[in-house]
Parts: structure tokens; C-alpha cells; sequence
């Protein structure tokens, strides 16, 4: 157990101005990808690829735009519509609403080919977008 094997307080005073405290989660600017953002029902089987998805594409925004602000807005921009469609799509199926519709639809609304281009790492995904 990490918290018996340090000579730290288990719960340290905001009061002790010698103690250094770690940062909280909030204190320190976070984002969620994967379930943490975004959980739907399993009844689609989409958990681990939608994180896997949100991961590379929040890497290439990150690499492609100009700046950090500019990078997390496209990549919510990009990533909305197919996690909605899944969202939607898998409550749909636990209700038993209706059978399972076409995966989730990239920014674009063209579906598996364009998924597929934005998740290739070559493609630019900044400069397709402004194109």
C-alpha cells in the first residue's frame, strides 16, 4: 500500500506551509478521453476502440494545429459526432429501440472512410480541415 510505505501524512494539513502537497487532479488542467468522457453501453462494444480513436486523434490535433487551445477544439470538434452516434446508437440497442445502425459518422458524415483517414497518421487532419 503506497500510502503506509511514505513518511507523508495520509491526508497532509492545507494549513502546513513546510509540507509540499502533490497537485490534485483539480489543480491541474485535464482532459478525459475514452469512457472517462464519453461512456455508453456496451451493447455496441465500441469502449476500447472509441479510446483508442480519441487518443490518435487527440495526438494528431496536438501535432497539427497551430496551438494547444486550437488542437483541443478541433479534436472536440472531430471526435463529437461519432461519439454521440455511438452514444445514441448503444442506448438504442439496451432499450431494444432498434437494431444497430452504421458506425458512428466522422466530422464530415462519411463514415468508415473517413474514420480510417483520420486515423492514418500520416494525414494532416489541421491542414485537410481548413482546406
Amino acid at each position: 500500500k503506497v500510502t503506509h510505505s511514505t513518511n507523508e501524512p495520509r491526508f497532509p494539513s492545507r494549513d502546513d506551509s513546510t509540507q509540499s502537497h502533490p497537485a490534485t487532479p483539480q489543480q491541474l488542467p485535464t482532459l478525459l478521453i475514452g469512457d472517462a468522457a464519453h461512456a455508453a453501453s456496451p451493447a455496441t462494444g465500441q469502449g476500447a476502440s472509441m479510446a483508442l480513436e480519441d487518443a490518435v486523434i487527440l495526438a494528431k490535433s496536438l501535432r497539427d494545429a497551430p496551438d494547444t487551445d486550437a488542437a483541443l477544439s478541433f479534436y472536440e470538434a472531430l471526435r463529437r459526432p461519432r461519439v454521440e452516434q455511438n452514444i445514441t446508437v448503444s442506448g438504442n440497442i439496451s432499450r431494444g429501440v432498434h437494431a444497430p445502425s452504421p458506425a458512428g459518422r466522422g466530422a464530415t458524415g462519411s463514415g468508415d472512410d473517413d474514420l480510417a483517414r483520420l486515423l492514418t497518421w500520416d494525414t494532416d487532419v489541421w491542414a485537410e480541415a481548413m482546406r
